[in-house]
C-alpha cells in the first residue's frame, strides 16, 4: 500500500471523519489507513490534511499552526456560537461602529484564555462536549490557554447583519467561535460566527489542495518528510547516514558524527530545535531523532510501515 499525504478542500456540511471516509473509499476500502489532522466543523470549508498508510503516524509531526478567514456576526447568540445552531438571543447593533469593534481587536491576540465551545469534540467526562449537548446537558468548560499570533480585518458591512470579515493566524486547539461569541460578548450584543474558511493547516495551504471528487486510487501523494519540510517544521536539520547506521537505527541504536554524510538546513530556523530529520542513503525518511551530541532515535520509521 502506497503511502503519503493528501491535502483536501472541504466541503461545507460534511465532517472530518466523512472526508476521511470517503478517501479511504476511494483509495481501496477497509484495509486502508486513512487519518486527519486538525479537525474543521461540518460548516466550515478548506485545508484538512489527511495521511494514508505510514503517513496516519506522522500526522502528530506537523506544526501546529492554522490561518482561517470567517465571518463574525455581532448581535446574535446562538447555541453552538455559530449559524447552524439555534438562536438564544438578538439584539439590536444600530449605532455599532467600526471603531468600537476594533477596540477589542487586541485583547484576541497573544497568549489568551478561551472556552471552547458547548458543542465540539472535546471530552468531560468520557464523553464528547457535543454528545452531551445532544442530551440536553449543559456542563461547565473550563477555559484553556491558546495562542492567536495575528488578527486582521478583511472588511465589514452593518446590513443586513452587522458582520466582521476577518482572517486569524493561529496555533492548534484554537476556536474561531469562541471569539466569535467572546467578541460579540466585549460589545454587550453577543456574537457568533456566520463562515468560516481555512486557508492553512500545518504549513499546507489552499495552492496544495483537490476536491474530494479529485481523489482517485492512482493519484500521487505528497511525500512522507511533508511534515518535516513546512517553515516552522519540528526538525531543525537534515541528515543523511550510511546504511550501516540506518540498519542499528531500525534496532534502536543512536547516530554517531561518523555515521552521518551529509547534514543540510531543514527549515526556516534551525536553531530553534534539536530535532533531526533522519534520511537514508537512498533518500528514503527513516525518522526523527534528538540532537545530544549521539543522535537519539524518537520516532523510527521502518521500510515496513511499523514504528
Amino acid at each position: 500500500m502506497k503511502s503519503g499525504f493528501i491535502v483536501i478542500d472541504k466541503p461545507a456540511g460534511l465532517t472530518s471523519h466523512g472526508c476521511v471516509a470517503h478517501v479511504r473509499r476511494q483509495l481501496g476500502g477497509k484495509g486502508v489507513k486513512v487519518g486527519h489532522s486538525g479537525t474543521l466543523d461540518p460548516m466550515a470549508t478548506g485545508v484538512l490534511v489527511i495521511g494514508v498508510g505510514k503517513a496516519t503516524r506522522l500526522l502528530s509531526w506537523f506544526e501546529d499552526t492554522k490561518t482561517y478567514q470567517g465571518t463574525l456576526r455581532f448581535g446574535m447568540v446562538t447555541s453552538t456560537d455559530d449559524i447552524t445552531g439555534q438562536v438564544i438571543e438578538q439584539t439590536p447593533t444600530v449605532g455599532l461602529t467600526l471603531e468600537q469593534v476594533s477596540q477589542w481587536q487586541a485583547s484576541f491576540v497573544g497568549e489568551i484564555q478561551q472556552r471552547p465551545p458547548m458543542v465540539s469534540a472535546l471530552r468531560q467526562g468520557g464523553k464528547r462536549l457535543y454528545e452531551l449537548a445532544r442530551e440536553g446537558k449543559t456542563v461547565a468548560i473550563p477555559e484553556r490557554e491558546v495562542s492567536v499570533e495575528r488578527i486582521t480585518v478583511l472588511g465589514w458591512r452593518s446590513e443586513p447583519f452587522w458582520e466582521l470579515d476577518v482572517e486569524i493566524h493561529c496555533g492548534g486547539g484554537t476556536y474561531i467561535r469562541s471569539i466569535a461569541r467572546d467578541w460579540g460578548a466585549k460589545l454587550g450584543c453577543g456574537g457568533t460566527l456566520a463562515a468560516l474558511r481555512r486557508t492553512m493547516s500545518n504549513g499546507l495551504h489552499l495552492k496544495d489542495a483537490v476536491c474530494l471528487a479529485q481523489v482517485t486510487a492512482d493519484m500521487p501523494l505528497l511525500p512522507l518528510d511533508i511534515p518535516f519540510k513546512t517553515p516552522r517544521a519540528v526538525c531543525g536539520i537534515a541528515v543523511t547516514i550510511s546504511p550501516k547506521a540506518v540498519a542499528g537505527w531500525f534496532q534502536g541504536r543512536g547516530i554517531v558524527p561518523e555515521d552521518v554524510l551529509e547534514t543540510s538546513q531543514n527549515c526556516e530556523r534551525p536553531g530553534d530545535s534539536d530535532m533531526v530529520l533522519v534520511y537514508s542513503p537512498a533518500g528514503q525518511i527513516v525518522g526523527v531523532g534528538a540532537n545530544c551530541g549521539v543522535i537519539v532515535p524518537r520516532y523510527v520509521l521502518k521500510d515496513d510501515g511499523d514504528a
